[in-house]
């Protein structure tokens, strides 16, 4: 089995090649898309970039037999590996079907206009199910961030602002062909450039391969599917046979298999998420990896030679390895010296953070005195137990920048503690934004990486009673979270927002400006608006 991926960060690349050898170590990770390749992992919940890539193009028009899966789903699949949940169908060919497929319109903004001039109600409304089924979401809106225009009539104000706007602008026949192909098709095929005007359907794909390869897979799948039935049954009758031998031995076998299993399960989340798999960055970068020159090979199935690092044969890997981090596995010193006490978490969350910090060289104190307080980033009372108070979250970091700057980072690794009884007014008023009874609506943009996770945690759980986290940005949201990663797309974002009056502020400013925090504030944490988008934003203030 050969395995490729389309812009994946380097992170994520890393990360999928040392996973892939735990869950399948007889694959090959291939850089490119070569003609045994049966898997492309993309990260669709990442950005719609995925959609450019000249190997998902490549893969959707020529390749049916190409399985395009998630990169969420090769992670979940990992983690029920490390609970021990492993079946003959997670196993070998069996895996294929376990993995979560990246759907026809994953996370995909699709607007229509003026369907209604060409096409019954009955199809609008088809069609706007057909999206929402296969994972997009449905706007007769247009925003500078939607990710394609279906319309039928080239003219009127949607029409100009996706053109300004670079938005592709396609025939309503591309969403029904995708839908049939089972991936979004190349735009360029159903591009509208008439008035009632239909795609290239015969050149979006090649439809004969596609039926042919289809046939071939439902009787593989059946195949598959038999020979799990058969394993399943012999265990059952191994099962009905070795309860005959406990019988008749008299012997308590459960007990001592129970033993056995919790050891193993023990052993291997430790072993290989503490020392392998406690994945950092490789290099900062957008990491795109669609490169189509000579093969860069990672053998999955070679033996660790007595250390924790993986024969990454990919060149870019490797210079950045030496040359940025030339450190990549488990600092053992990276909390030396260091004492915690833990707080407010529940029983397996405390016993890994434990198994984590003693990985690290950290020491969790029964009692005394101790430098840092790790409160569980839920809770919203102060323990009064004396050292630094930081939230798991401040670990998370360090780990992932392999430093400890992250225990001061007032942003993100300080608690934030709020009222049993805070309301929304209270978070309005704390944030100087209008008095009305309702969440206020927030968008971000301009984050990546462990930031993008942690502020949308913070966003959908913490924060939940005063914010309602919209993916989509558009000119219903009051505000505007600016993080310092931003490109092209966070600048027309913060445009967009000045235009609409959006306050814009970065997330410093909404973690000082939150009711009820703690009163240590630290030195000044100053606006994430950075470069080219805070020049945008200025303009806010200045008009």
């Amino acid at each position: 089995m050969k395995i490729t991926s389309t812009l994946l960060t380097e992170t994520e690349r890393s990360n999928l090649v040392k996973i892939l050898a735990k869950i399948l170590p007889c694959a090959t990770y291939s850089s490119d898309l070569t003609s045994d390749v049966t898997i492309l992992v993309a990260n669709p919940s990442r950005s719609s970039d995925w959609l450019q890539s000249r190997k998902f193009q490549y893969v959707v028009q020529y390749r049916p037999e190409v399985s395009i899966v998630k990169y969420e789903g090769i992670l979940t699949c990992y983690e029920g590996w490390l609970r021990g949940e492993e079946d003959d169908s997670t196993k070998g060919d069996g895996i294929l079907d376990s993995l979560t497929s990246v759907d026809v319109f994953e996370g995909l903004k699709v607007s229509i206009s003026r369907l209604n001039e060409s096409l019954d109600s009955e199809s609008v409304d088809k069609l706007k199910e057909l999206v929402e089924k296969h994972g997009g979401q449905v706007s007769e809106s247009l925003s500078s961030d939607s990710d394609v225009l279906v319309s039928t009539i080239p003219e009127g104000r949607r029409y100009t602002k996706a053109k300004e706007w670079e938005i592709p602008i396609v025939s309503p026949d591309w969403c029904f062909d995708s839908v049939d192909r089972g991936s979004a098709l190349g735009f360029k095929y159903y591009t509208l450039v008439k008035k009632y005007g239909k795609g290239r359907k015969s050149d979006s794909c090649d439809w004969d391969k596609l039926k042919a390869w289809r046939e071939k897979d439902e009787e593989d799948r059946n195949i598959r599917r038999a020979k799990l039935e058969a394993a399943l049954e012999g265990k059952r009758t191994g099962k009905r046979k070795s309860e005959n031998e406990k019988k008749k031995k008299g012997e308590d076998y459960e007990e001592r298999d129970l033993k056995v299993a919790k050891i193993d399960v023990k052993d291997r989340i430790w072993n290989s998420i503490m020392r392998e798999a406690s994945i950092g960055k490789v290099r900062e970068g957008d990491g795109e990896d669609d490169g189509w020159e000579t093969e860069q090979k990672v053998g999955l199935g070679e033996a660790e030679t007595g250390s924790n690092e993986f024969k990454l044969l990919d060149r870019g890997m490797i210079s950045s390895q030496n040359q940025e981090h030339p450190k990549r596995e488990s600092d053992p010193l990276l909390f030396s010296g260091l004492k915690f006490s833990l707080y407010g978490f529940k029983e397996e969350e405390e016993r890994i953070l434990r198994v984590v910090l003693k990985e690290y060289g950290g020491i969790v104190a029964a009692g005394g005195e101790v430098d840092y307080v790790i409160i569980s980033s839920e809770k919203n009372e102060d323990p009064n137990l004396g050292g630094r108070v930081i939230t798991e979250f401040g670990i998370e970091r360090c780990i992932y920048y392999h430093g400890r700057k992250a225990l001061e980072d007032e942003k993100w690794s300080r608690p934030i503690f709020l009222r049993s009884d805070v309301e929304v007014s209270d978070f309005r008023e704390a944030l100087g934004l209008e008095k009305v009874d309702k969440k206020i609506q927030v968008a971000i943009t301009g984050f990546k990486g462990i930031d993008l996770s942690e502020i949308e945690r913070i966003l959908r759980k913490k924060l939940v009673k005063g914010f309602e986290f919209c993916e989509m940005f558009n000119r219903e949201c009051e505000m505007l979270i600016v993080g310092e990663d931003g490109g092209d797309s966070s600048v027309r974002k913060v445009r967009m927002g000045r235009k609409w009056g959006v306050r814009m502020v970065g997330w410093g400013e909404v973690v000082r400006g939150l009711p009820n925090r703690r009163a240590e504030r630290g030195s000044g944490v100053r606006s994430e608006v950075h470069g080219e988008i805070r020049r945008e934003a200025a303009k806010e203030v200045a008009n």
